[in-house]
C-alpha cells in the first residue's frame, strides 16, 4: 500500500482527527436516532478531553518508552560492544527562511544532540538514515542532519543512508550497509517513545540494538495542578503514542510474517 494513503488512513482515524470525526458522525446519527448521536458524539468529546490532559497523554507515550536511558557516567561501558551509532532522522522544517533553505525538525535536533553526545564520548563512527518522504523534496532529511552535526556540533559522519521514507526503510537500507562493512551491533539514536518500534525493525534485519533513547515525555513522577488541565502538547503527544501504537500494529500485519 502507498506510504501516502496509509499516513492518511491514519491520520483520519487516529486522534485527535478520528475523534473529531466520530462526533460529527454523532451528530448526523442525532438527526436520525438523537439518543444514539448524542451518545457517539460524547463519547468522542470525552475522549478528546481524556487525550488533551497531560496526566493521561504521559501514561500513554509511557507506555512505550519501554528502554531506559544510558546513564551518562555508563555510556561508555554500556556501548562498549557497540560498533557504530546510527541514529534516525525526524523531520525536516521546509523552507525556514531565517536558514535560507530546508533545515532539521525540532524531533531531529534532539536526535542530532544526543548523537553528538555519545560519538564525542565514545569515538564509534555515526550513520544517519533517511531518506526524502516527498518528490519535491531536493535533499534528504539525512543530508540536512549531517549539516547541522558538521558545522554546528563538529561531528564527522561517516555514511548516511538517504532512500528511506519509513522506519522500517530505515532499518532495511541501514542493514544492508552495515552488513557490506561486517558490522552487527548498533547503539540505535532515537526518541524513546519511537524506539519500541526502530528496535523491532532492526532486529527483524538481524542487527543487534543497544537502545540509546533520547526525549522521555512524562517523566515528571511529581503530581501537579497543572497535570489535569488540557494542553495542546498533552493532545499532540496522545497523538504521538496512538501513532505508534498504529505504527507498531501495521508493522507486524505488513512484515513480520
Amino acid at each position: 500500500m502507498d506510504l501516502h494513503l496509509v499516513k492518511a488512513i491514519a491520520s483520519f482515524i487516529l486522534p485527535p482527527t478520528g475523534l473529531i470525526i466520530l462526533g460529527m458522525v454523532g451528530m448526523g446519527i442525532s438527526l436520525i436516532w438523537k439518543k444514539l448521536g448524542m451518545w457517539v458524539a460524547s463519547l468522542s468529546l470525552s475522549g478528546l478531553l481524556l487525550c488533551s490532559l497531560p496526566a493521561v497523554s504521559a501514561i500513554l507515550v509511557e507506555s512505550l518508552q519501554t528502554d531506559p536511558p544510558i546513564p551518562e557516567n555508563e555510556l561508555k561501558k554500556t556501548l562498549a560492544q557497540a560498533d557504530a551509532v546510527v541514529v534516525l532522522t525526524g523531520g525536516r522544517r521546509a523552507a525556514a527562511e531565517e536558514f535560507g533553505d530546508d533545515t532539521i525538525s525540532g524531533y531531529s535536533l534532539e536526535r542530532v544532540r544526543y548523537a553528538a553526545w555519545i560519538v564525542k564520548r565514545t569515538g564509534l563512527p555515526l550513520i544517519i538514515s533517511g531518506g526524502r518522504v516527498h518528490n519535491n523534496e531536493t535533499v534528504s532529511e539525512a543530508q540536512l542532519m549531517r549539516r547541522i552535526l558538521q558545522k554546528e556540533f563538529i561531528v564527522i559522519v561517516d555514511h548516511t543512508e538517504e532512500q528511506s521514507r519509513t522506519t522500517f526503510e530505515n532499518a532495511n537500507y541501514t542493514a544492508q550497509f552495515l552488513k557490506e562493512n561486517a558490522l552487527r551491533k548498533i547503539a540505535l539514536v532515537t526518541h524513546a517513545w519511537h524506539m519500541p518500534r526502530a528496535k523491532a525493525s532492526f532486529n527483524y534485519f538481524d542487527i543487534q540494538v543497544i537502545p540509546a533513547p533520547t526525549a522521555f515525555y512524562g517523566r515528571n513522577k511529581s503530581a501537579r495542578f497543572d497535570d489535569y488541565l488540557p494542553s495542546a502538547e498533552a493532545l499532540k503527544f496522545s497523538g504521538i503514542a496512538f501513532h505508534e501504537i498504529f505504527g507498531q500494529w501495521w508493522y507486524g500485519l505488513r512484515y513480520y510474517k
